[in-house]
């Protein structure tokens, strides 16, 4: 699977999603509650990228991971987005540093970054209340867990790591894997999944389809009243139309009117204009006439 999940591969750039199943989760794990891994805001391909923020809109609880050791501007900024896309319920949002147990001194180092983060995502754009920040901010150590977990049959490269994470702490070997393991603090998140998600998932769809269903009603008001709207200003449209087209046909009346009367003052103008050349060629006529016989006496 990893050629179609690595970015290292060009395979990478042609998937459009990888679905895998988790046997790892207990029987009583409801069916209904689903896990996905997004390719991120960042992803280089749009349609990936869309589907991540289509997928933190929709779902009921949201967990960005972001490396303990690197929590910078641009992590910041990667959250805010996260949280934009999430406005109509900033407390699904979730948190978890990884790599925790990577840092210098990992429970002072933590301690100072945790206080960062709960005060710099505490404000209008982020978490409501530094209460709900400190509860949704959390730290992890996957890696270490996975080895507590599997420590029968580790290879000696991570039974040396598991060795380091045992001396960092003071803890003994296999004696203290139980607190080793609740020291990566996964089982709090599993916690959070399973009391704040999975118990409720029944209660979480219901909200769902209520809201849907509220959506659904204003969107019905909404186009009904835009519906509406529309056959009012037709209406008036139609009104004003008849009222201007009456107009129109009485100023082209008023034209047409002008134009006959014009018309027959012209035509009048012209009998007139004839009559009197007429007379006055018939006058000049009889006076040639007179002069000629004049002329032959």
């Amino acid at each position: 699977m990893k050629i179609w999940s690595s970015s290292k591969h060009a395979e990478y750039y042609f998937v459009k999603e990888i679905e895998v199943g988790i046997s790892t989760l207990g029987k009583d794990f409801p069916l209904q509650v689903v896990f996905v891994d997004t390719p991120g805001l960042s992803d280089p391909v749009a349609y990936r990228s869309d589907l991540t923020k289509e997928y933190i809109r929709r779902a009921n609880a949201v967990f960005v991971c972001i490396d303990a050791q690197k929590i910078q501007r641009e992590e910041i900024e990667t959250i805010s987005s996260v949280f934009a896309f999430s406005s109509d319920d900033k407390s699904k949002v979730h948190i978890i540093a990884t790599h925790w147990d990577i840092l210098n001194d990992p429970e002072t180092d933590w301690a100072e970054q945790k206080n960062y983060l709960v005060k710099r995502l505490t404000g209008k754009a982020f978490f409501d209340k530094e209460a709900h920040a400190t509860e949704n901010i959390m730290y992890s150590a996957a890696f270490i867990y996975n080895l507590c977990r599997d420590y029968d049959s580790l290879s000696k490269k991570g039974r040396i790591a598991l060795k380091r994470f045992a001396l960092n702490f003071e803890y003994e070997l296999p004696a203290d894997l139980r607190k080793m393991k609740d020291k990566t603090n996964v089982a709090v998140i599993m916690k959070v999944i399973r009391e704040k998600l999975a118990a409720n998932y029944k209660k979480l769809l219901s909200r769902e389809i209520q809201g849907k269903f509220i959506n659904i009603i204003h969107n019905f008001n909404r186009v009904a009243k835009e519906k509406k709207d529309l056959m009012n200003e037709l209406m008036e449209a139609s009104r004003s139309s008849k009222q201007e087209l009456e107009q129109k046909i009485c100023e082209q009346q008023t034209k047409r009117d002008v134009v006959r009367h014009s018309a027959e003052q012209l035509r009048e103008i012209i009998k007139q204009v004839k009559f009197k050349t007429k007379t006055r060629t018939d006058l000049i006529c009889g006076k040639l006439r007179l002069k000629l016989s004049e002329g032959k006496r």
